[in-house]
């Protein structure tokens, strides 16, 4: 049986229907009187774009606003767009750029810190690099005036900062400048950089169900000892973090997932100290001798029944990945593995980290919250201001910073905090007479 075409559908093929005969009603001939014309209306004015509610308000306290971050291409050039979120409201900023000098691809730290170390100290190459990350942000206006608004905001006001691009935006190095307006009225506003003037938090799409849509970042107070992976090559024989450890430390990434997939005694952090590798390539992007990919295979049981938070103390730990196949994926990375496999929150670093200043991060950490709860973002505004205030110039003085001043102030800011700005740790260290 032969089924109508759409030509038949639409009746394009019908043939003409017969003509009908003229009527004889004397009522059918009487012109049908047509309504007056108005003329056309002009269309409204476009209207700007206004603040509109968010939906946010439940997710974050007060004295928190969110930037979001997302990639765009315009004109064969990469821009990004920035959404503002702050008591309820969003603004937004498309097409935003925020460098004069390269491609968002070369703006990461850890480009910047590869390209010092390769240099060398002795044609400053530190001092350099410091100078070109401050005024990298000069074009970007928009950004600066929320800014503003929120280091206005009464109390201690936080950023969190959930950029979904595999660019590894240093925002917490952005260089924050009074205008010029403010400086001449007096105003107390600070200047300086922004993870040193406020504590600045990171967010990425956790890819678990609707979580990938929504900051879903829970505030949680973690309470406990040390589970930790020491690759044996960072083993120095101090012991210095022994009286913290719940149990002996693991050796391989493998017999920590091993170790995870079973029943562990409740502990307060999960601290991993070893190599990590990074590549463009998930395949080959590698923590512990283990790429992204292969760490699919474990659960994480354990880390998510404790709901541990997690210190990525390895080299390039928080930087990102994209398949360049599928170039409008989102980008992915080991903080938001870990997020989706349980952890509360991560640390990560976003390039090559020196063995000492990670040493001494840890510890300092663990020192911090055996004495008590202590706020992971509080921590990481704490540190970072400590190496600016070592790399300030001082007015009227004569500048004797060294290199090295530089290289640390650059290594502190290595380090990112994913997580809900109120999540903290306190560290309780087991009874000696149950120690491992």
């Amino acid at each position: 049986m032969n089924e109508p075409g759409i030509r038949a559908f639409l009746g394009a093929d019908r043939a003409a229907e017969p003509a009908v005969a003229p009527s004889t009603d004397p009522s059918a001939a009487r012109p049908i009187a047509r309504p007056a014309e108005r003329p056309a209306e002009p269309p409204p004015p476009a209207s700007p774009f206004e603040a509109r509610p968010a939906g946010l308000a439940d997710a974050l306290p007060p004295d928190v606003a969110l930037l979001r971050v997302t990639a765009t291409s315009h004109g064969g050039s990469e821009r990004l767009t920035l959404s503002w979120h702050h008591r309820g409201t969003m603004r937004t900023a498309p097409d935003e750029r925020l460098s004069v000098q390269g491609p968002l691809s070369e703006l990461s730290l850890a480009a910047l810190v590869a390209r010092a170390a390769a240099e060398g100290e002795g044609k400053r190459a530190w001092r350099a690099a410091y100078y070109d990350i401050m005024n990298w942000w000069l074009p970007e206006t928009r950004l600066g005036e929320w800014l503003r608004e929120l280091l206005a905001a009464a109390g201690q006001p936080r950023l969190v900062v959930w950029d979904n691009t595999p660019y590894d935006i240093p925002w917490e190095l952005l260089y924050h400048q009074p205008a010029r307006s403010t400086r001449r009225d007096g105003d107390a506003e600070r200047e300086g950089w922004l993870g040193e003037l406020i504590p600045v938090v990171r967010w990425v799409s956790v890819y678990d169900g609707a979580r990938a849509r929504s900051y879903s970042a829970e505030r949680h107070a973690s309470e406990g000892g040390v589970l930790m992976l020491e690759d044996e090559r960072f083993a120095d024989g101090r012991d210095d973090f022994g009286r913290y450890l719940v149990e002996p430390p693991t050796r391989t990434v493998q017999a920590l997932m091993h170790r995870l997939a079973q029943p562990v005694e409740p502990f307060g952090l999960l601290l991993i100290r070893c190599h990590g590798v990074h590549s463009p390539a998930s395949r080959h992007f590698s923590l512990g001798g283990l790429s992204l990919n292969e760490y699919t295979d474990f659960p994480m049981t354990a880390l998510d029944v404790h709901r541990a938070p997690v210190l990525l103390n390895a080299c390039s730990s928080g930087r990102t990945v994209r398949d360049p196949r599928r170039p409008g994926a989102g980008a992915r990375g080991f903080p938001e593995l870990f997020l989706r496999r349980g952890a509360s929150a991560v640390i990560a670093t976003v390039g090559d980290i020196d063995l000492n200043h990670s040493h001494d991060f840890a510890l300092r950490l663990l020192h911090e919250a055996e004495e008590g709860p202590t706020r992971f973002a509080d921590a990481l505004h704490r540190h970072r201001g400590h190496y600016a205030r070592r790399a300030r110039r001082t007015p009227d003085a004569e500048d004797r910073r060294a290199e090295a001043d530089f290289r640390l102030f650059l290594h502190s800011f290595l380090y990112v905090y994913y997580g809900h700005p109120d999540s903290s740790l306190r560290v309780v260290a087991p009874d000696p007479r149950e120690a491992p």
